[in-house]
């Protein structure tokens, strides 16, 4: 007869240590060093779960009482660690916090670069903004021989596309 007490201890159990099996990528603030850390600890839990669910038949098999509380703990464990996962995914916490990126390349570069459709002064903000480097507090200097090489470039390609 499968007494409740031990029913809910070993489920609790399995499922604090599949959780806890996680903590290591989770308390990464790293989300490369997470991914790294993830494939391993999965390896171990999914091992120890295939150990503990072989020990539980020969166990279920020997001594019927413990068999079904090491079998549920070995179904238990995998399932907590996943559930360990999503919960931190969802809250965001360390390695699962998602940061809004920021645009390394402004935008009127991309449609400057790649629209056919951009204004001459769009195009000159782009030559001074983007080509160009600041030589005072007020003014910029926009690479002559850049823009000329890029401006026949330019050129070329449209001469192509068309």
């Amino acid at each position: 007869m499968a007494k409740p007490k031990f029913i809910i201890g070993t489920s609790l159990l399995s499922l604090t240590t599949g959780s806890l099996a996680i903590a290591p990528v989770v308390m990464s603030e790293n989300g490369y060093v997470g991914s790294i850390v993830f494939l391993p600890v999965l390896i171990v839990v999914l091992i120890v779960a295939a150990l503990t669910f072989l020990v539980g038949i020969v166990v279920l098999a020997t001594w019927r009482e413990l068999g079904p509380y090491i079998l549920l703990f070995a179904m238990l464990l995998p399932i907590g660690f996943f559930t360990g996962a999503m919960i931190s995914k969802h809250l965001e916490i360390g390695a699962y916090k998602v940061e809004p990126t920021r645009p390394v390349v402004p935008a009127i570069s991309n449609k400057v670069l790649s629209k056919k459709e951009a204004t001459h002064d769009e195009v000159q903000r782009f030559w001074t903004e983007i080509v160009g480097y600041p030589t005072g507090k007020a003014s910029r200097w926009s690479r002559p021989g850049v823009q000329a090489v890029l401006g026949a470039l330019t050129a070329e390609i449209a001469r192509q596309s068309f």
